[in-house]
């Protein structure tokens, strides 16, 4: 696959706007070529010209409500978020459960990630609520893990939705398939 392909939408919601700053610092972080080719992370100029820069597209909102007009936003623009790094405490407004779940009627699609120190539900009840593509983060977290989990899951993310279309261009082909047999090619009757 390659990497244009790859959904790099994001969107992280927290209370804590210094949070929300830091997530911008790790997923929107252009790193010089000169920096990354002194690190040995380019190996030929080839390499080099295929990744000039590393980042994510990110939407940030302090609370649930505003989340969930950004996912359907996103929907809407026909641009949506592969991932979504939630808070599960959000006071006053709804917890990252709720906003999650809000979420995910939207589209249910987006992979979540939980990001908590404290959550007042547990894992099994988050999954048991959402279903699928969930996974839990703890604070403080590491800036490397949130580059990982966001590049893996957007990746994942396009796979999937590259797999969806090759199914339904499948049953299409199927579909047509089926009534050339049923149809003469040349009269159009039926068989």
């Amino acid at each position: 696959m390659d990497k244009s392909e790859a959904n790099r939408r994001v969107l992280v919601v927290d209370d804590e706007h210094d949070l929300l700053k830091s997530y911008d610092d790790i997923l929107t972080a252009r790193y010089k070529r000169q920096s990354m080719r002194a690190k040995g992370l380019f190996s030929t100029s080839e390499d080099e010209e295929k990744d000039k820069t590393i980042g994510f597209e990110v939407s940030a909102a302090d609370q649930g409500q505003a989340a969930v007009e950004l996912a359907r936003q996103a929907l809407k623009e026909e641009r949506p978020f592969a991932v979504a790094f939630i808070d599960m405490r959000m006071p006053p407004g709804w917890d990252g459960l709720q906003t999650a779940t809000e979420i995910r009627k939207l589209d249910d699609n987006v992979y979540i990630v939980f990001v908590t120190a404290y959550s007042d539900h547990s894992v099994n009840e988050m999954q048991e609520r959402l279903h699928k593509n969930t996974l839990l983060l703890h604070k403080p977290f590491y800036k490397d893990v949130v580059l990982q989990m966001a590049r893996t899951f957007c990746i994942s993310w396009a796979r999937e939705q590259c797999l969806v279309q090759t199914r339904k261009r499948l049953s299409h082909l199927s579909e047509r398939m089926a009534e050339q047999v049923n149809r003469d090619a040349l009269t159009e009757l039926y068989n």
